[in-house]
């Protein structure tokens, strides 16, 4: 962190020395952005020869900056004067110094000047150096972009003109001109794809009388307006085509001029408006909101305005801001709900956040509504989403998965430097962010890929985030996630989850995880609904009563609430929802990673395939009216026995599909060597996310206790309670079938626990099988060894014993 001190000349009082102006801390002293807050300059009767005729080698520089101490003294050399009563004139600069900018700007140091304008066409002209342009010694350094700011008299001939604009436009510059006498300078300037912000510094006498500029017209904000006025507050309209709005603001020193384009605040500047003898010249930058600064007028007297103090600025000698121009902790590019939530949530956290959307609307529509008031930024163009954040660049993507992501980050790239970060936040299919960081890599750019679980709720009051990617990017969004996350006790539901592809492949088998559990509890309301006879208002009351237990969940709490929710008409709005599921993927992808890996996550795969089943409405429709099931009789066993069991085979089959998931994930980090931390993976899991349960603190500490368990069913805790729901759960599941009721997910559970607990199955036959028809071969039993049925070896029989080995020696299967 550097800091930088901001000093000027004490003319008052010249043996105290300099006085200061302000301080401000840079992230970076290798690349800082710094401010220009006040010029100061004695008023001198006119230019001397030797003002005009100084060259480049010679003239004083604008700047003195001592690297060793920090130090800027804003020292105007350069003699000058300011008729103020003439409306023409304006202060006189040293030329050679804006040629100085303008070459280093364009061609670096160089002997000759780039632009040859004959001084004559400037001697009423002014110029100095913008934000990003320093002088130190004899050299020039420019950090970033918008450096230059041109001011021109009147000349017959524009050419001077549009050839620095030209110039500047060639090097992606923006181009302040002043224009510092408009009567008669009415002038245009309209450059396509080019940011041209044309000022007109005004003095009284010209608000009052100039009806004739272009495209503009004074309106007076509040209170009465006259030309005898001088301190109240107008409002000024220029170019229409530009969509320029100048506030001007005029107080007893100086006038303030801000332009807004399209609700985007720009420079403030002042300048003189009564001669006293020194003239101050401020260029500050307000960031976030519209309505970030402005007057009270109050009229009659003197006329003057009370001022209003945008948050982030102090009174001093002019107005003096607090933060510099890079404010934004992160940026976020996608306003859709769950990122103007996860924008919302971070801005409460004390981060400032810049906020972009392709379509630009939205920004607008976003700062107006759910974020007024806040200290949100918006961006209108990708450049200046990375002007306005702090070094490294965080930026997070919460777009569309798959082509759109690719097509921000080929955006981004360009912009960005070594170190910088970018964060995709969608769902993406984890191969995608594999390739995606080793592009960046190459790029010097670092890439994180987390996974984003809670929905619009959870993004705005805090989420489940699962990060993974470059690790060099932790520590640097480390707080703001953690601190943007839901917590549970003390606990952040936020950690690192693992190299390149390990966020979002975590949240693919949470995703997953998510299936199966919604899958399980639609079966539970079938059985209570179609086997049980149960009115909605009743299973709402069953539902609630298991939230109080071991089934304590955020999706069993929201199925409560669905349950008790009525219509209009008071028909219980989830009767009349067409069974017909959706879904974007993300199961699919778990149960396709699954057989890739050879796991048996059976209970995640019976979900998607479920889906898949209820899509196929109508084809189900005609199938009811043709295929008989059994007939369903009134249960006439004990109801509440009943109802406990169903409780104990939900929860035992809720054990069967975490089991599965962490196998899954276990074999995936062995395969691509990862190193994931299986009670953080659960522990993140408690809060913020759909799938948040008491369930998941048992499985922290199963973890905690060790973490190379192999299945979450050799822990002891868990071990128990699948044996103890073991009865209901046989239970439920026989008379589902009795019912002819679909359970799925309970009964894949059921039969995986079952295979699972069995030291043998019925896989010899399979092999054996296989080997008949496909040469497949076998190996022996242990104990069953012989000479012909050797231990440890792939053994082929002659299965026919008519000679010839198989039917199809090529065939696999």
């Amino acid at each position: 962190m550097a800091v930088f001190t901001f000093n000027e000349p004490n003319d008052d009082n010249p043996a105290e020395g300099a006085r200061q102006i302000a301080t401000f801390e840079l992230p970076d002293s290798s690349s800082p952005f710094l401010y220009l807050q006040r010029l100061s300059c004695r008023c001198d009767p006119a230019p001397g020869p030797s003002f005009r005729s100084a060259t480049r080698h010679d003239s004083p520089k604008l700047f003195d900056l001592a690297p060793e101490s920090r130090v800027l003294c804003l020292k105007m050399k350069s003699p000058g004067v300011i008729p103020i009563d003439e409306m023409e004139s304006t202060l006189y600069i040293q030329f050679t110094d804006l040629i100085d900018a303008v070459t280093h700007l364009l061609e670096g140091p160089t002997d000759k000047p780039v632009l040859n304008i004959p001084w004559e066409n400037w001697v009423k002209g002014t110029s100095w150096v913008d934000t990003d342009l320093l002088y130190t010694g004899n050299e020039c350094y420019v950090y970033g972009q918008r450096v230059v700011s041109v001011g021109l008299d009147h000349t017959d001939d524009d050419s001077d003109l549009n050839e620095i604009t030209a110039a500047l436009l060639r090097r992606r510059s923006s181009l302040c001109v002043f224009d510092f006498d408009p009567i008669r300078n009415k002038r245009e300037i309209l450059l396509t794809e080019s940011e041209i912000e044309i000022f007109y510094p005004k003095t009284d006498t010209v608000l009052g009388t100039w009806s004739d500029g272009p495209s503009l017209r004074n309106t007076f904000v509040e209170g009465e307006h006259t030309a005898d006025t001088p301190f109240a507050l107008r409002k000024t309209l220029i170019n229409e085509r530009l969509d320029q709005h100048y506030y001007v603001m005029i107080d007893d020193e100086h006038i303030l001029m801000a332009q807004q384009r399209h609700g985007r605040e720009s420079s403030l500047i002042a300048v003189p408006y009564k001669g006293s003898g020194k003239v101050r010249i401020w260029i500050i930058y307000p960031e976030s909101r519209r309505d970030a600064w402005g007057y009270e007028t109050r009229c009659g007297g003197a006329g003057r305005g009370k001022e209003l103090i945008p948050d982030g600025w102090s009174r001093g000698n002019g107005l003096v801001r607090s933060k510099s121009i890079a404010l934004g902790d992160i940026g976020l590019i996608g306003l859709a709900v769950m990122g103007q939530n996860l924008i919302l949530n971070m801005n409460d956290k004390g981060f400032t956040v810049v906020a972009y959307n392709r379509t630009t609307s939205k920004v607008d529509d976003f700062l107006q509504n759910e974020a007024k008031g806040t200290n949100i930024v918006g961006a209108y163009s990708i450049e200046e989403l990375v002007a306005k954040l702090k070094r490294p660049r965080k930026i997070i993507l919460l777009v569309k998965a798959g082509v759109a992501v690719d097509a921000f980050i080929e955006q981004l790239s360009p912009h960005l430097e070594q170190g910088d970060i970018i964060i995709d936040g969608g769902n993406s299919y984890y191969p995608d962010s594999i390739r995606r960081a080793k592009d960046l890599e190459a790029k010097g750019l670092l890439f994180v890929g987390s996974g984003v679980s809670g929905g619009e709720e959870g993004a705005r009051h805090g989420p489940s985030l699962m990060p993974g990617g470059n690790e060099a990017a932790w520590p640097a969004i480390k707080e703001i996630f953690q601190k943007t996350a839901a917590q549970v006790g003390p606990d952040p539901c936020c950690d690192w989850m693992g190299p390149t592809g390990a966020g979002h492949y975590v949240k693919m088998v949470h995703n997953g995880i998510e299936y199966g559990d919604m899958q399980l509890i639609a079966e539970a309301y079938d059985i209570l609904k179609r086997g049980l006879g149960l009115p909605e208002d009743e299973i709402a009351g069953i539902f609630e009563k298991w939230n109080k237990g071991v089934l304590d969940s955020f999706l069993i709490e929201i199925t409560t609430n669905i349950l008790k929710f009525k219509d209009e008409d008071g028909e219980p709005m989830v009767t009349k929802i067409l069974d017909k599921a959706g879904q974007k993927g993300t199961g699919k992808w778990t149960a396709v990673n699954a057989l890739d890996a050879g796991i048996p996550v059976t209970l995640i795969g019976e979900a998607v395939f479920a889906r898949c089943l209820s899509a196929i409405k109508d084809e189900r429709t005609r199938a009811s009216k043709v295929l008989n099931g059994p007939v369903r009789e009134e249960f006439r066993g004990d109801k509440q026995q009943f109802i406990d069991d169903l409780e104990q085979a939900l929860y035992a089959s809720k054990i069967i599909s975490y089991t599965q998931g962490f196998m899954l994930m276990r074999q995936t980090a062995k395969e691509l060597e990862w190193d994931l931390n299986y009670a953080g993976i659960a522990r993140i899991w408690r809060g913020g996310c759909i799938i948040k349960s008491v369930f998941l603190n048992d499985i922290t500490k199963a973890y905690e206790k060790n973490h190379e368990l192999e299945s979450l069913l050799f822990d002891d805790f868990f071990k128990k309670a699948i044996h103890n729901a073991q009865p209901g759960w046989r239970r439920v599941n026989a008379q589902a079938t009795l019912w002819g009721i679909p359970t799925p997910a309970f009964s894949t559970a059921l039969a995986f626990f079952d295979g699972y607990r069995s030291e043998v199955v019925s896989a010899n036959i399979l092999q054996a099988q296989r080997d008949y028809f496909g040469a497949h071969t076998f190996r022996v039993l242990p104990g069953k060894e012989n000479e012909r049925l050797p231990e440890g070896k792939d053994i082929h029989i002659n299965w026919t014993g008519r000679g010839g080995n198989v039917s199809a020696s090529t065939y696999i299967a």
